[in-house]
């Protein structure tokens, strides 16, 4: 299948916080998994340090200046100096939910810089058909409690979304849920929307 007809999709976030992000299951009637590497296991080389969730491909950043992080346990650079290890890392301290990797990606920085994490599914959905979407996050340990983000959701589109600006993207999530703060635990977002129609919320 060409990259083109790929169907996209990207993780939206609302306020402040940084966020692991361990596995994506999106599927239809079938329980077939349509996203393209879920858990970031398939890498093109070992990270060593920030913004390089490209080599978990095809995860991408869509903002010129995004710092999305991949974090995998083959990092040989020190916690200390910056590393994205799994599960000790510069960020905090968090074993894998599958296998041995996870992104990350600050909602909210200086001013109004936001990140987010694009991907790309092995199918275009069918018109009127009903997807499930499921989704697991967790809040990095360095974050203060006072600065959570109060939503989190995804976005799915017919092509990537792709900015000249850091300012954040203008859409309305299919799928989305309050976050909950926990920085031990995995979390799970789960849903389900009409392709081309109405979302219904799980």
């Amino acid at each position: 299948m060409h990259w083109k007809e790929y169907y996209y999709f990207c993780i939206m976030r609302l306020l402040f916080c940084l966020f692991f992000f361990g596995s994506f299951l999106f599927c239809n009637a079938q329980i077939n998994n349509l996203v393209v590497n879920p858990s970031f296991e398939d890498y093109l080389y070992c990270p060593q340090e920030y913004m390089q969730i490209e080599s978990a491909y095809p995860w991408f950043q869509p903002l010129p200046q995004s710092s999305t992080d991949y974090f995998n346990a083959c990092c040989t650079t020190l916690a200390s100096l910056g590393g994205v290890d799994v599960p000790e890392n510069s960020i905090g301290f968090q074993y894998a939910r599958t296998g041995e990797s996870y992104a990350g990606f600050l909602v909210y920085g200086h001013g109004l810089h936001k990140e987010y994490l694009e991907g790309i599914l092995f199918e275009p959905l069918l018109g009127n058909n009903k997807y499930c979407v499921e989704f697991y996050y967790s809040l990095a340990d360095f974050v203060s409690p006072s600065f959570f983000t109060s939503t989190i959701g995804l976005f799915f589109s017919t092509d990537s979304i792709l900015s000249n600006s850091n300012l954040s993207i203008q859409v309305t999530p299919q799928v989305s849920d309050l976050a909950i703060n926990d920085t031990i635990n995995w979390v799970k977002v789960s849903g389900s929307f009409t392709a081309g129609g109405g979302k219904n919320i799980c």
